[in-house]
């Protein structure tokens, strides 16, 4: 069995955690530990993101995100999102963004990341969610990224392990979900 670093364990970093199984096709090559970073309060989400409608925008890196998982669109009566998302490798999502979401991407490991560091993390009490639909625990779903893994036909991937976002590489033809992005301020906004 696989086993990950968790850096949010309580008691102090870091924890042996095994690893959720893969699924098929593909397999978990490889593991990356991010630190732990503290809960956001309704002041801070409000500095560092920009929420209109489906799109949130990230003042510190400058990334427009869709809202909903790929597929989805947000419904502003519900505040929630809605549809099928997309499941597909990261290759056939990277097509379907440029053939039906145009001037949207599959987003490196680097911009995933900082989205989910936000996303993963339980926030405050009477604070909005930013990214409603992100999944938590073991044995969730992978985002996938646009990055390769380091090895032959690998690809980087994000996952929520409780409030801690954990990057690892999976098979190329792994099939999964993920969240579009853009450079720069929202789009049509």
């Amino acid at each position: 069995m696989a086993v990950a670093q968790s850096a949010s364990a309580p008691g102090g970093w870091p924890r042996s955690m095994p690893l959720p199984p893969a699924g098929a096709p593909g397999t978990t090559r490889t593991v990356i530990q991010q630190a732990p970073t503290p809960g956001l309060d309704a002041e801070q989400v409000a500095r560092r993101f920009q929420v209109a409608g489906d799109q949130v925008y990230d003042r510190k890196t400058d990334l427009t995100w869709q809202r909903c998982d790929f597929g989805q669109s947000w419904d502003e009566s519900s505040g929630w999102c809605r549809g099928v998302k997309r499941h597909a490798t990261a290759d056939a999502l990277g097509e379907a963004a440029r053939s039906d979401a145009p001037g949207w991407r599959v987003p490196t490991i680097d911009e995933l990341a900082s989205m989910m560091e936000v996303a993963c993390r339980g926030q405050a009490k009477d604070v909005p969610p930013v990214f409603a639909e992100i999944e938590h625990g073991a044995g969730m779903t992978y985002y996938l990224s646009s990055s390769p893994s380091g090895t032959p036909d690998g690809i980087m991937a994000q996952q929520c392990m409780g409030s801690m976002a954990m990057s690892v590489g999976l098979g190329r033809r792994y099939t999964s979900i993920t969240h579009l992005v853009h450079s720069g301020p929202m789009a049509g906004r």
